[in-house]
């Protein structure tokens, strides 16, 4: 994998051919067919966004300041600058995840 931006992984261009994937896509279509599997159905962009938005919920506790301890030592200051935000984005990010399932379903 390169990246667009001289180093940055800001923005990453996979390096993979098209041509690689497409033939990656025509041996799960061969599979599918030779197994009489039923087509694909993926959840819809509401429940992908919920989903997302919810697991990152739940991952950003792992920045709270008492959590840093396990990486080295933590400034005593840290939690009263950097617990609020977090919590602010936790909230943020389960309203997100409620909005997005409050979408109207359209399908993929």
């Amino acid at each position: 994998m390169k990246t667009s931006n001289g180093g940055s992984a800001l923005i990453c261009v996979c390096s993979y051919p098209t041509s690689t994937i497409a033939s990656a896509r025509r041996a799960v279509e061969e599979m599918q067919t030779a197994l009489a599997l039923p087509p694909e159905v993926s959840p819809s962009l509401a429940r992908r966004v919920a989903a997302v938005a919810e697991v990152w919920a739940a991952r950003v506790e792992d920045v709270r300041a008492c959590r840093l301890a396990g990486y080295g030592a933590v400034h005593p200051d840290l939690a009263r600058r950097l617990d609020p935000g977090v919590e602010e984005l936790r909230r943020r990010l389960e309203a997100l995840a409620d909005a997005a399932l409050r979408l109207p379903a359209t399908g993929r």
